[in-house]
C-alpha cells in the first residue's frame, strides 16, 4: 500500500510522467532518421510494447503490493480476533465468578439471619430461664425456710411429747391437731403452696 501511495505522490508521479514523456521524445526523435512509415509503426509498436511492459510491471507491483497489504491486514484481523476472543473468554469467567460470589454471598447473608435469629432466640431463651431460675431460687428458698421452721416445730413437738408427762388441758386439745397439721405439712409442701 505504501508503494502504491508513494507512485502516486504529486512529485513522484509527475517525475515519472516526465520520464516517461522525455523518453518517449527520445524514441521519437532517434527514430526520425529512419522511413516515416517504419518508424511510425516501430515507435507505435515500441511505445505500445513500453507502455504495455510499464503497465505490466505497474500492474504486478501493485499485486505484490496488494496481496502484501492484504496479508498483513488479514494477520493484524486474526491477532485482533484472538485478542477478543480471549478477552471474551476473560469477561465470560468474571462474569461466572461474579456470579457464585454472589450466590455465596447470599447464603453467607442467610446463615448470618439465622444464626442472628437462632442467637436472639438463644437469647430470649436465656433470659426466661434467667428469669425462671430466679423464681425457683426464691421458692426454693421460701420451701427451705418453711421446711426448717416446720423441722423445728416438729422437733419441738417432739421433744414435748418424749418429756411428756402428759401434756395441759389446754395444750391438749390443741396439740394433736396442730400436730396432724404439721404432719401433713411436712409430707406434702405443695398443699400449703396451692
Amino acid at each position: 500500500m505504501g508503494a502504491i501511495n508513494f507512485l502516486f505522490e504529486p512529485f513522484v508521479f509527475y517525475a515519472l510522467l516526465a520520464i516517461l514523456v522525455f523518453g518517449a521524445f527520445y524514441i521519437i526523435f532517434t527514430t526520425l532518421g529512419r522511413n516515416q512509415d517504419e518508424q511510425h509503426s516501430e515507435q507505435k509498436l515500441g511505445i505500445d510494447r513500453r507502455f504495455s511492459e510499464l503497465d505490466t510491471q505497474k500492474s504486478d507491483q501493485e499485486k505484490l503490493d496488494i496481496q502484501k497489504a492484504l496479508s498483513s491486514k488479514e494477520k493484524e484481523l486474526k491477532i485482533c480476533s484472538q485478542e477478543k476472543d480471549s478477552r471474551l473468554k476473560e469477561v465470560e469467567r468474571l462474569k461466572s465468578s461474579v456470579s457464585s460470589l454472589e450466590t455465596q454471598l447470599k447464603e453467607k447473608a442467610e446463615a448470618l439471619k439465622k444464626e442472628s435469629s437462632g442467637r436472639e432466640e438463644s437469647q430470649n431463651k436465656l433470659k426466661s430461664l434467667e428469669k425462671e431460675l430466679a423464681d425457683l431460687k426464691t421458692d426454693l428458698s421460701l420451701k427451705s425456710q418453711m421446711y426448717n421452721g416446720l423441722k423445728s416445730q416438729y422437733e419441738e413437738l417432739e421433744q414435748n411429747m418424749i418429756r411428756g408427762s402428759g401434756p395441759k388441758e389446754g395444750t391438749d386439745s390443741k396439740s394433736p391437731g396442730k400436730e396432724k397439721d404439721l404432719l401433713s405439712r411436712i409430707e406434702n409442701p405443695e398443699e400449703k403452696e396451692g
